[in-house]
């Protein structure tokens, strides 16, 4: 009867010891199932981030392509409009220094002043021009010049009035006098 107890008992715990290492399997393979689920949901993120980062790149390196052929387009613009502008420039400069020379009258002088520094203006355009093609390329250097800003001013008004008088407007301007001096400056 003892034995037959023993025995009994020795059934009863491996029969429960079987059920949980059933139990265990069952929770283990739920837990290997629900990793390898993560695992594979991480690994499609990270693929997609990466396909992702590789369309950006490539986008990146298109962009920068056009934006050299535009750069190189803006200069090619620049070196043209500046050699195309400095030719018939020259003339008018020449002719204007010609015609300084003959006898003329106080309003024909006046008229070529306007002209002649209409025509510097358009020059020192042309000069910025060509100085901002060479910032672009590093290639700039700095021109110390003298100037004086009341002279600056005043050749920027004069060439204005004739165009008020054809208006009817009295143009005026005033010039403080501690700007007649000479300035040093790029």
């Amino acid at each position: 009867s003892i034995e037959q107890n023993l025995l009994t008992l020795s059934y009863q715990n491996i029969n429960e010891s079987k059920a949980r290492i059933s139990t265990a399997s069952t929770n283990i393979a739920y837990i290997g199932g629900s990793a390898l689920f993560v695992i594979i949901i991480l690994g499609w993120i990270i693929i997609k981030d990466i396909n992702q980062t590789q369309e950006y790149r490539l986008k990146l390196e298109q962009l920068n392509k056009e934006r050299e052929v535009l750069l190189r387009s803006k200069t090619m613009l620049f070196a043209t409009v500046t050699h195309d502008l400095q030719t018939p420039l020259g003339s008018l400069i020449g002719f204007s220094n010609l015609l300084e020379s003959t006898e003329l009258t106080s309003k024909q002088r006046q008229y070529l002043n306007n002209i002649q520094s209409s025509t510097q203006y358009i020059a020192n355009l042309i000069n910025d021009l060509t100085d901002f093609s060479k910032l672009e390329n590093n290639k700039i250097s700095i021109q110390e010049k003298a100037f004086n800003p009341k002279e600056l001013l005043e050749s920027i008004c004069a060439p204005l009035v004739p165009n008020a008088d054809n208006k009817k407007i009295k143009l005026k301007w005033t010039v403080d006098q501690a700007l007649n001096n000479t300035f040093i400056s790029d």
